[in-house]
């Protein structure tokens, strides 16, 4: 099935506005994986499917020729396309099972918190149609994460147990997060390999620190907020939660720019064509 729900103009303006970068470890656990394969630096082509506004393409501008980034979102790939200022990164409005790709052709496919989304062995088949003999397929996404508030561990176990919650029974149980975005929770431990027996995996963290506000606004980029929003407009729920969290850390004199730090886990799986 394929989910859409980051295509509005507004949630693609905060899309671009909250949402991180991803950690130089991730990018170097790929260029080691890719050592691996009988292909060597500087590497031909990357393509990066569900590429949103641009968050992830240019991670790896500087070791490859071109960048190709797709997206289903008109409105995901305009915003990327106006931020793009590098001249080997190209941004198409494309779906993830007809790529305009030759086969053969490609060093390197990229899936950035989005491969949970796709109709895996519609997609599965492109990945093997466009990837040379030893490129990559490496995907990549985020768990909910821990909270801390520095020098409050009592407080950051109460945050942390909040979004624990919210995330893994209030949304599910409620309709608004799909079953496919829960495999998050399982760090992709059953995500099928698209290239058996040549799979890799590798997690690291990313360390997110904002106001709690910052937090929240990137809270409502969530697809399982989206829908919750969609269907009960009226319902401050953003407004409840952000008390929720303040009552947790002991309502701050600071409120809403209270800093805090989301360790978020991040964990990806990298499979290699023979």
């Amino acid at each position: 099935m394929e989910y859409r729900r980051f295509e509005n103009k507004d949630h693609v303006a905060r899309y671009v506005k909250a949402r991180f970068t991803y950690p130089q470890d991730l990018k170097e656990a790929i260029l080691e994986f890719l050592t691996e394969s009988n292909l060597s630096p500087p590497y031909g082509q990357l393509v990066d499917v569900g590429c949103g506004s641009g968050q992830s393409t240019p991670l790896f501008a500087d070791q490859f020729k071109t960048l190709i980034g797709v997206d289903y979102s008109e409105a995901q790939i305009a915003e990327a396309q106006k931020r793009n200022e590098l001249q080997n990164v190209t941004y198409l409005v494309q779906d993830a099972y007809s790529l305009p790709i030759e086969d053969s052709s490609t060093d390197l496919v990229t899936c950035a918190a989005s491969i949970h989304w796709f109709d895996l062995p519609r997609f599965y088949e492109e990945v093997r149609r466009i990837l040379k003999p030893g490129g990559v397929l490496a995907a990549w996404s985020y768990r909910y994460p821990d909270v801390e508030y520095e020098g409050h561990p009592e407080a950051s176990e109460r945050a942390s147990d909040v979004y624990k919650r919210v995330f893994t029974k209030e949304l599910v149980e409620g309709g608004w997060r799909a079953r496919v975005a829960t495999t998050c929770d399982r760090l992709y431990v059953d995500m099928p390999a698209c290239f058996p027996g040549s799979e890799k995996r590798f997690s690291c963290s990313l360390n997110s620190k904002r106001t709690l506000e910052e937090h929240m606004l990137l809270f409502s980029t969530f697809s399982s907020y989206q829908k919750l929003h969609e269907a009960h407009p009226n319902w401050d729920y953003l407004g409840e939660l952000k008390q929720r969290f303040l009552d947790a850390l002991g309502n701050p004199d600071t409120g809403g720019s209270t800093r805090l730090t989301m360790r978020y886990p991040i964990f990806m799986f990298m499979s290699r064509k023979s």
